[in-house]
């Protein structure tokens, strides 16, 4: 295990709710290549699977069905912040939680699962509009993809100590809350 792993790793309950939570994640599988393939996607982590939606031909489902082992990303991002003083940019770092799930994928066959988590998906992003009627049309060219996940590891890193320069977001720069 990774240095930082040890001293800045989450906790299953902390790595579930940033997978609850965060609003992306990068999908990627190994392209028929060989190379790999990585690809941002809204998703919900529901009953311990990670489910997003994408259209039913494309590059990440050919590469699924040559090889179902994947890897998932999910992450937050705070800012970045350094010591009071610093001399060499070398002593930035960053404030942020991150998931990665590795496991593997197939297409959500059956139509009830397949509607369920698409209403779950829509009740994430759009909530209010969970109980309209979806287009049958719209349905079929829409594939579901489910992650069961054979290692799930979170990390994050937001200490800011107190003093330190707080860079929320570019442009906008403060102190550090102590």
């Amino acid at each position: 295990m990774q240095k930082r792993m040890k001293i800045n790793g989450m906790d299953k309950s902390e790595t579930e709710k940033l997978l609850m939570r965060a609003q992306a994640g990068v999908f990627c599988t190994i392209g028929q290549d060989g190379v790999p393939y990585g690809v941002p996607v809204q998703f919900v982590y529901e009953g311990g699977s990670i489910y997003f939606h994408c259209l039913v031909a494309g590059e990440k489902l050919d590469n699924m069905k040559e090889n179902g082992k994947v890897c998932f990303t999910a992450y937050e991002m705070g800012g970045v912040w350094y010591p009071d003083g610093m001399e060499y940019m070398c002593g930035l770092d960053t404030e942020y939680k991150s998931a990665i799930v590795r496991g593997s994928a197939s297409v959500v066959r059956d139509d009830g699962d397949k509607a369920r988590i698409l209403k779950c998906i829509v009740q994430k992003y759009a909530p209010g509009l969970v109980n309209m009627p979806m287009k049958a049309s719209s349905y079929a060219k829409t594939a579901v993809v489910e992650i069961r996940p054979h290692s799930v590891t979170g990390k994050h890193g937001d200490t800011v100590p107190a003093g330190s320069k707080y860079i929320r977001a570019v442009g906008k720069q403060g102190e550090a809350d102590g």
